[in-house]
């Protein structure tokens, strides 16, 4: 229960916990950026959703940092003689930028009923672990006669009710349709290949049914437009 400043803040930072927590936030998203092709990334929801919740993990941790730094250095306290503050604020620019992106980038491709649901859901748990992990968050909701107490099967019930309404909304769609055959095809068109099935997928009459899907990208069509007919 001690005030939390910056020498705090480093103390929870070294811990070992924490490190092997942002190892793996970084090592997820770099798997996610560079090792996961954007044709499975525009397939999935989660994908671009899980990018964001990553990123929003540690702008959550850092965010809590600044604004304790600001409160203090308000009460005469001044806690931005140290560095940490300053790079605290850098990371939450950054991840503040990625999330802005990818976001953007999940509301291109999907609707904002998937997109919407799947963020809340996986934002809120990345921010929970991040909050149990850096700053023992969750060990403070405990009563005072019990104050090693755990509320493990609440929180694990809660996440699994939360992800299956998850998992009922984006996932119960139908999975085959012009808009998974349109990526594809789309893909196929810039990779320099050709695409046998394209005079029987790019019909006039189907192509506007398809401007007419608000989901879908519009300058996809006018690729597949323009895809060589055999």
């Amino acid at each position: 229960n001690q005030e939390l400043t910056m020498d705090v803040l480093v103390q929870y930072m070294s811990e070992t916990q924490f490190l092997i927590f942002v190892t793996f936030i970084v090592a997820s998203l770099l798997f996610l950026f560079f090792f996961l092709s954007d044709a499975v990334k525009r397939r999935y929801v989660v994908i671009y959703t899980l990018i964001c919740s990553l990123a929003g993990s540690l702008t959550v941790c850092c965010i809590k940092g600044v604004s304790t730094a600001l409160v203090l250095t308000l009460q005469g306290k001044n806690q931005f003689y140290n560095v940490l503050p300053w790079i605290l604020i850098g990371v939450v620019v950054a991840t503040l930028v990625i999330q802005l992106k990818y976001l953007n980038m999940a509301m291109m491709h999907f609707g904002a009923s998937e997109v919407v649901p799947v963020y809340y859901v996986l934002f809120t748990f990345c921010s929970i672990v991040a909050g149990v992990v850096l700053y023992k968050e969750y060990h403070q909701h405990c009563p005072i006669t019990n104050p090693n107490c755990h509320y493990t099967l609440f929180f694990i019930g809660g996440c699994f009710v939360t992800f299956s309404g998850v998992y009922m909304i984006t996932f119960a769609r139908k999975k085959e349709g012009y808009r998974d055959q349109l990526d594809d095809l789309v893909d196929d068109v810039l990779e320099g290949g050709g695409a046998v099935e394209t005079e029987e997928l790019l019909k006039e009459d189907d192509l506007d049914d398809l401007l007419n899907d608000p989901p879908l990208d519009h300058e996809e069509i006018e690729l597949a437009r323009m895809a060589p007919r055999y």
